[in-house]
C-alpha cells in the first residue's frame, strides 16, 4: 500500500511539472527565436503583383477585326480566310501556353462568358486579348471597363490594385495603336495600371506572332514573381 501510495504521489508531482515547465520553456522558446511575423495587408505589399498567390487573368473576345474593305463572304461565313492563328481565341490559347512554358498557370476565359464570381481584385494582373472592330477595341472590353472595373473601383474607394495589359489583333499597326490609346484612356479614367502589349495583324510571319506572345509572357512572369 505505502508502495502505491508513493507511486501514485511521484506521478502527480511528475504531471504538475510537466504542466509549468512546458509552458515556461514554449515562452522563453518564443523569447529566443522572436515573435512569427504578422500577415502582411494590402497596404504592406509596394507592390501591386508581389507574391506567389497572384495567377493572371486572360480574357479574349470572340469576333474578328473588321477589314479597311468590306469581305462580304467573310461575314457571310462563306470562307476560312479569318480561320488562322489571329483568332483572339487561339491567340489566348498560345499565350496559355506562352505562360505554361515558365511555370505559370492563368486562368483564361471568354470575355462575355466571364463568371460573375471571378475577382478581379485577387488576380491583380489581367490580359485582354481583342479585335479591333471599325477603329476601337471590341465592344466587350468596352463593357469590361465599364461594369467589371467599375465595380471594382466602386468598391475599393477608387483605390485599385489592378495591372491591365492588352494583345490588340487589327489590320494594321496603326489601327491597333489607335485601339491600345482607347484602352489607355479608360484605365486612367480609373486610375488603373495599363500597359499596352503586342499588335497583331495578318502582315506577320507566324514566328513573329509567337516571339511577341513569348515576350509579353516573359514580362508578366517578372510582373507576378515575388
Amino acid at each position: 500500500m505505502k508502495t502505491t501510495s508513493w507511486g501514485r504521489a511521484g506521478a502527480v508531482v511528475a504531471v504538475a511539472l510537466a504542466c509549468w515547465l512546458v509552458p515556461l520553456l514554449w515562452s522563453l522558446q518564443r523569447q529566443r527565436g522572436g515573435r512569427a511575423p504578422a500577415a502582411p495587408t494590402p497596404g504592406d505589399v509596394p507592390m501591386a503583383l508581389r507574391g506567389t498567390q497572384v495567377r493572371p487573368l486572360i480574357l479574349y473576345v470572340e469576333a474578328w477585326p473588321t477589314r479597311a474593305a468590306l469581305d462580304l463572304r467573310e461575314i457571310q461565313g462563306l470562307t476560312t480566310e479569318s480561320e488562322s492563328s489571329l483568332a483572339p481565341a487561339k491567340v489566348a490559347d498560345n499565350l496559355f501556353s506562352a505562360l505554361g512554358r515558365l511555370g505559370i498557370t492563368p486562368e483564361i476565359h471568354r470575355l462575355d462568358r466571364l463568371p460573375p464570381q471571378v475577382d478581379l481584385a485577387a488576380h491583380r494582373l489581367v490580359v485582354v486579348v481583342y479585335p479591333v472592330r471599325h477603329g476601337r477595341p471590341a465592344a466587350e472590353v468596352a463593357a469590361f471597363f465599364d461594369q467589371r472595373i467599375e465595380r471594382l473601383v466602386a468598391r475599393q474607394n477608387g483605390v485599385v490594385d489592378l495591372v491591365v495589359r492588352d494583345v490588340a489583333v487589327a489590320e494594321t499597326s496603326e489601327v491597333a495603336s489607335g485601339a491600345q490609346h482607347t484602352v489607355a484612356e479608360w484605365s486612367r479614367y480609373y486610375k488603373i495600371n495599363y500597359g499596352a502589349g503586342p499588335q497583331l495583324n495578318p502582315r506577320l510571319s507566324l514566328h513573329r506572332e509567337r516571339q511577341l506572345l513569348s515576350e509579353l509572357a516573359a514580362g508578366i512572369r517578372r510582373e507576378v514573381e515575388p
